[in-house]
Order: C-alpha cells, then structure tokens, then sequence
C-alpha cells in the first residue's frame, strides 16, 4: 500500500511512518527543501519537495496514494491569522487537490487536537458528540479544519484523530516538565486540575486502527491513555521516573499572566512565536483538559498498549539516553 504523509518530519509523523514502514507500505513524505530530516535520514522513505501553504506539487504528492494521513500543522504562532493559514486554509487546500486527482482514495486521516474541542466545563470527560467550544487561536483553528474535513465526507473516505497532550521520545513540549523535575524543581497552577494524555506510541497506534476500520469513515475519535491524571500524578510519575525528589513551586494564574504580557512583549521585538504566552496560561490553567476514549474502544477496539506509567519511564530514559538531560 501507497501512504502519503505531511508532518512527517514532526514528533508525531515521525513516529507514524516508523510504525507505517514496519508495517510494509510504501510510504511518501511531503517535505519543504528547509525541512529538518533528523528522525528520518535513516528510514526508507520517498520525498517529494512541495509546500501545503501554496500547493507546490501536492498533485504529485497524493496522486499514487492508497491512505493520506495529514499531520501537518502549527502549534506555536505569531497570531490566529498564521494558524488558520496553516491548519485551516492548507487543509482545504490540500483536500481540494485529492478530490481532483485522486478521487478514489481509501481514507483520509486528519490529525487534529483535543484543543480543538475544548476543556470539559465539569469533571465529566468531553465526548466526540459534544459541541466543540475551544478557548485558544489554535483550537479554533483545528476546529475549523475539521468542519472542513467532514465537509468532504461525502466526496472522500475521512477520518479525524484528536489527541489530548502527546508525549514520548522526540517530543520538546512535555520534555520541559522532564528537564525541570530532573533539576530538582516542579510547578503547579492550582491544585486538583485534571488532564487526558496520551504517549506517541499509543496515538500512532490507534491512528492505525482508525485508518484501517471502515466504521471509522465520517467520524472522530479521541485518542487517549486510559485513565484520567491530576498535575499532582503526573509530577509524580515523572519524578518517580528519573528517580529525583523535586521540590514543587505553586504558581497563581494571576502571576503567570503578568509574566506572559513581558513575554509577549519580548516576542514582538525577536518576531519569534513565545510558548509563554496569557492564551497559553489560559490554557494549561484550564481545571479540565479530560476527554473520553471509549468511542475509540467500542468501535475501533482500540486497547492503548502502553500503560501511562511505563510509557513516562521510557520518555525518561529516552531523554537520558540521547543527552536531553
């Protein structure tokens, strides 16, 4: 089978089309010319050189393809007009182009976000059926680019993944918590918020399961660890797994938003994306990032293989071994 891919150079598409070429297929990576191919160079893959956000050689790209999982996307921007640029105008661009020139394509894989949806307002986890109510420029973003996607449902054979935070090998975003717990220190934001994870393996995983289930056609799956985690676990296990004991600094909304208006400020002058940013810290401030994998169960029989806890010590020793820490 013929899989094309975007976003592969990322953490995630990485991970896909390691777990795609095990698998078999022939598999083929839309890459820019400054791509950065560090998680690649060593995989048998095929490239082909364009860009989602003009559509330079996206013709080429999903002419021979069997399955198209679309990964590509920004996660860190200057403003909403640059997020929608990316992970909602170039998704309709890019689906525009397989309507033309591969009409029968077997399944299109949207990677979008639990963001996208939105935090639960209560304790009880958000579910695929709710009504999508995102607080940030790149959930609205993503939530867009999924009406897209299903406006497409009649015409190509589509399916949307939302993963809650991702972590494992090659991630940089969760490593931070990695790197500070390991520096002796830890932070929490209030006491008692609730989060789904989700580790990379487990993603790709039920990514695959998705792609390969006919019931899966026209609809959207969380893809989630089981479980639902406090912050508080969570240091916990990511302590237990570098095998340190950090002290933990509890930090007021109130405060990180003022230090997120400097930071903001800072990003102007370097016109550079800041992660530290008053939309982020409303955020991660959130009391109820949870979400609800058993559509995922029922339909896909999808079982994440990866217990949570063995899945952060193998992060750890990841970033131990290849020196990020």
């Amino acid at each position: 089978m013929t899989i094309a891919v975007t976003g592969a150079t990322g953490f995630i598409g990485s991970h896909l089309v390691e777990a795609l070429l095990h698998r078999g297929n022939r598999v083929v990576c839309l890459i820019r010319k400054t791509s950065n191919l560090r998680w690649l160079r060593n995989l048998n893959l095929e490239f082909v050189y364009g860009d989602l956000r003009n559509g330079e050689n996206l013709e080429q790209f999903v002419s021979e393809a069997d399955q198209i999982f679309h990964l590509a996307g920004l996660t860190k921007a200057r403003g909403e007009t640059e997020y929608f640029a990316v992970n909602t105008l170039s998704t309709q661009r890019l689906l525009k182009v397989i309507e033309k020139v591969n009409p029968n394509l077997q399944r299109f894989v949207f990677l979008s976000s639990a963001a996208a949806a939105g935090p639960s307002p209560n304790s009880i986890p958000v579910r695929e059926s709710d009504p999508v109510a995102p607080i940030t420029s790149y959930g609205r973003s993503k939530a867009e680019a999924e009406k897209i996607v299903l406006s497409f449902s009649s015409k190509l054979p589509v399916t949307i993944i939302r993963p809650p935070a991702v972590y494992g090998p090659r991630d940089r975003d969760v490593y931070v918590y990695f790197k500070w717990t390991q520096r002796g220190v830890q932070v929490l934001i209030g006491k008692n918020r609730q989060l789904s994870l989700v580790f990379v393996k487990n993603l790709v995983q039920g990514t695959l399961a998705a792609a390969e289930h006919s019931a899966a056609i026209g609809e959207i799956f969380f893809i989630t660890d089981d479980g639902i985690f406090t912050w508080e676990y969570l240091n916990e296990l990511i302590a237990r797994a570098l095998g340190v004991r950090p002290i933990c600094l509890h930090f007021s909304e109130s405060l990180l938003n003022v230090m997120a208006v400097f930071a903001e400020a800072y990003g102007k002058i370097i016109r550079k994306p800041i992660l530290l940013n008053r939309e982020k810290i409303r955020d991660i401030s959130q009391r109820y990032w949870i979400c609800d994998n058993s559509k995922a169960r029922q339909v896909l029989g999808f079982i994440p293989p990866h217990p949570t806890a063995k899945a952060i010590q193998e992060t750890a020793d990841w970033y131990r071994k290849h020196g990020w820490l």
